[in-house]
Parts: structure tokens; C-alpha cells; sequence
């Protein structure tokens, strides 16, 4: 077996060069040559990737690495460019003038692929788990490993379905375009809620808190800003989301600590916060008042800044944050904004008040059985001393918690609740200690 050198530095360039590039590529090639191609050009883009790795870790990264990794898949894909060629000189015969674009696509071109792109991996018929785990193979470089482990998947599973969903895409059945104007909205919904679940994945596991992806974070606001740059997709909307990204990102380099335990907005650092990320994030959400809609984007990034520009824990503005709860829930009616405005108002206005606000809540069928409401109530509960109730909820929210870092907070305030239960029992009856 031969070994590869193991330069941290330019290991780390080139698995920046795969991120900040394969995608564009796979985009541009693809335009190029068709998505009946898809199969051959991802195979072929991964592989002249891998020899550029095993090559240049010898060595060093070259000056120019995007035409040098530009000239290897071109040289590599030889045969799909020759077909592609042969078909294009029939078609000039018969009438049709084509000309082949062999070079590396300029940021308009590579903008205008990126976002056909996108919209293909989030095509109506194929489903929102596909989506993500397409947008990161096609657009993103990741390995069907690093997805299995992002997603928390079996790798066989998701090799699976990404082949699928390719095989629906070269079929002709998903079309490689960006939609009419009349279906631009939804399409683009599904692009977003594909990038939203991504950045999700990276900065605040659905199955794991405590497993933290800043490269899936770095992807998913790359990519949204190519819909920034295109005049069709460039909305309030998107710019709500990537304020969000860029505003919640700032804090990536703060959320472990020195033993890799995942700290909570409380317990951050916030020197490590990247002050750029958050000048991005407050100019994108300024932006993002242009217009009458107030997405649940809009809401996240608007919260996230509050957090963002606070000195501390302390000094959160909560009333403020209250005050953005209600300008939402009158326009667009949601029980999970209303749970989340009633945690809001228990560091406002103590718990007392917040369980009044859990008590109102119009719609609480759909929100009763998940674990944040029961633990929400556990936590109000165990705030006014009411243990028993906090034990009662805070037992059902560990049945519905489907992850280990929320399991192991949900089992130390159950701790807690037993032992001041015990605590009480022996001061009833005049127990000592």
C-alpha cells in the first residue's frame, strides 16, 4: 500500500478546494454534457479529486489548483466530451448550431449552474431526506460516509438512495432546469427547507447535540449564496435565512470545549465569536426586510441577532425577543412559535407566567407530544418547586427525546427532582439528614 504524506496544511487546502468547487463542476459538467451523464461525471469528478489528493499531498498544492483540477477532469472524462462533441457536430449537420464550452465556467456561468442544480436535487418527486443527502454528494463533495455519519445513517442506505435518485435524474424524469415563474415559489421552498435541514445537520444535530459539523454549516451558506447572486432566487426570504446561518454560525468555534462537551449559549465564550459572520449576518438580515413577507426565516434571524449582538447571557434583550414572537404569530399562526415564545417569556417574566402562556396555546394537540413541551414544563415546574409535577414531565419528555445529549440533560434534572422529593419527605417528618 503506498502512503500518503500527511500534510495537515495541505490536506486541509485541498479538502477546501473539494468543497469550494465540486459542486460548481459537477453543476457545469453536467449542463454541459447532459444528466443522462450524472453517474459517469460524479464518478469522475470523485476520482480526479482522490488522484489530485494522492498527487499534491506529495508535494504541495499547485498555484492555480482550479484549472489544474479543472484539466484533470476534462482530461479524465475525455470520452463523455468526445461523445458529447460527435453529438453536437450531428446536430450543426442537421441544422442545429452548437457551440462546446471546454473551459472553466466564469461566476455567472458557475452561479447559473449552481442554482439549476439546487433546484434539480430538490425536485417535487424527489423526497425532502433525498434532497439533503443529494445536495451534499452533487453539490457538496461529501463521501456517502460523511453523509451516513452526518445523518446518522447506515452507509449502505444512503449509497442507496442516492443512486436512486440519480438513476431518476439521468432518466429525464427530474428536468435540469430552474422552474417557470409559476412554480418558482414552491420549488424554491424546497431549496431552502434542503439547505435549512443541511445547516441543521452541522450546528445542532436533530438525533445528536452533541455532534457538531462546521464544514456541513460552511456548505450550506456557500451554497445559499449563490441563490443571492441569481437574479430569480435573490428574495427576502433567502436573505432571512442566510442572516440566520451567518448569524448562528458566528458561533462554531465556541460551542466545545476543551473536553468536547457542547457548551449552550449560556456557557459560550463569546470573544470566539467571528465578529465578520455577524457584520454579514445583521447587513443580510437588513436586507431581508425588503418586502411583506415574514417567513419563519425571518423570525430564526431575527432572534439569532438579538443573541448575536448581546455583551452577555445576562443582558439578552427577552422582552424584545417576545415582542418578535408576536409580530409573527400575527401574521403566520404556528404552536411551536408559541412554545418557543412561552420559554422566551419565562427568562422575562419567571415561569409562572410562561405556564400561562403554555396553558393558551390554541393549537396544543400538535405540540403536545413532543419532548421540548414536556420539558419545557418539566423545567417550569421544577422552577416553582412543584417536583412531582417537574418529575412527571420531565420522565414523559425523556420518552419522546430522541437524542443522547438531550437524554443525558432530560436524566440529570430527573436527578435533581428525586432528590429534592427526598429532601422534602425527610423535612415532613422531621427526618435528619
Amino acid at each position: 500500500m503506498t502512503l500518503i504524506n500527511n500534510n495537515p496544511e495541505v490536506n486541509k487546502r485541498i479538502d477546501e478546494l473539494v468543497r469550494n468547487n465540486y459542486g460548481t463542476i459537477m453543476s457545469t459538467l453536467t449542463m454541459r454534457l447532459g444528466t443522462e451523464n450524472i453517474i459517469q461525471i460524479d464518478n469522475l469528478v470523485a476520482r480526479s479529486f482522490s488522484e489530485a489528493k494522492t498527487d499534491w499531498s506529495y508535494r504541495e498544492v499547485p498555484a492555480d489548483p482550479n484549472n489544474k483540477i479543472w484539466q484533470l477532469i476534462t482530461d479524465n472524462s475525455s470520452d463523455l466530451f468526445c461523445v458529447k462533441i460527435q453529438n453536437r457536430s450531428s446536430d450543426k449537420e442537421n441544422g442545429e448550431h452548437h457551440t462546446f464550452n471546454l473551459n472553466y465556467p466564469d461566476r455567472d456561468e458557475a452561479v447559473e449552474n449552481n442554482v439549476t442544480m439546487l433546484f434539480t436535487c430538490c425536485h417535487s418527486d424527489i423526497n425532502p431526506e433525498t434532497r439533503v443527502s443529494l445536495i451534499l454528494k452533487i453539490l457538496g463533495g461529501y463521501t456517502s460516509s460523511e453523509i451516513a455519519r452526518a445523518q446518522s445513517k447506515n452507509e449502505v442506505a444512503v449509497i442507496d438512495q442516492i443512486h436512486e435518485a440519480k438513476v431518476n435524474l439521468l432518466s429525464g424524469d427530474v428536468p435540469f432546469e430552474i422552474p417557470e415563474e409559476s412554480n418558482l415559489t414552491e420549488r424554491l421552498n424546497n431549496v431552502l427547507d434542503s439547505l435549512f435541514a443541511i445547516f441543521e445537520l452541522g450546528f445542532s444535530h436533530p438525533y445528536d447535540k452533541s455532534m457538531v459539523f462546521p464544514e456541513l454549516c460552511h456548505t450550506a451558506i456557500s451554497l445559499l449564496k449563490y441563490l443571492i447572486l441569481h437574479q430569480r432566487t435573490n428574495t427576502p426570504k433567502v436573505s432571512a435565512l442566510l442572516a440566520y446561518m451567518y448569524l448562528c454560525g458566528s458561533r462554531l468555534n465556541s460551542m466545545i470545549d476543551r473536553k468536547g462537551n457542547l457548551l449552550n449559549l449560556k456557557e459560550q465564550d463569546r470573544s470566539l465569536w467571528d465578529s465578520k459572520m455577524i457584520s454579514r449576518g445583521i447587513d443580510y438580515l437588513y436586507s431581508s426586510a425588503n418586502g411583506k413577507e415574514v417567513s419563519d426565516y425571518h423570525l430564526k434571524a431575527g432572534v439569532a441577532a438579538i443573541h448575536s449582538t448581546s455583551i452577555d447571557y445576562e443582558s439578552t434583550n427577552w422582552r424584545q425577543i417576545i415582542s418578535l414572537y408576536d409580530n409573527y404569530l400575527e401574521l403566520n399562526y404556528s404552536p411551536f412559535a408559541e412554545l418557543e415564545k412561552a420559554i422566551a417569556v419565562s427568562r422575562a417574566h419567571g415561569p409562572e407566567e410562561s405556564l400561562n402562556c403554555l396553558r393558551n396555546i390554541k393549537q396544543k394537540s400538535e405540540i403536545e407530544d413532543t419532548s421540548l413541551y414536556s420539558l419545557t414544563l418539566g423545567n417550569l415546574n421544577l422552577q416553582l418547586h412543584n417536583y412531582s409535577e417537574a418529575l412527571h414531565y420531565l420522565s414523559r419528555a425523556l420518552k419522546l427525546s430522541e437524542n443522547s445529549y438531550e437524554n443525558i440533560y432530560i436524566n440529570n434534572k430527573i436527578h435533581i427532582c428525586e432528590q429534592r422529593i427526598k429532601m422534602t419527605e425527610r423535612y415532613r417528618y422531621g427526618l435528619s439528614f
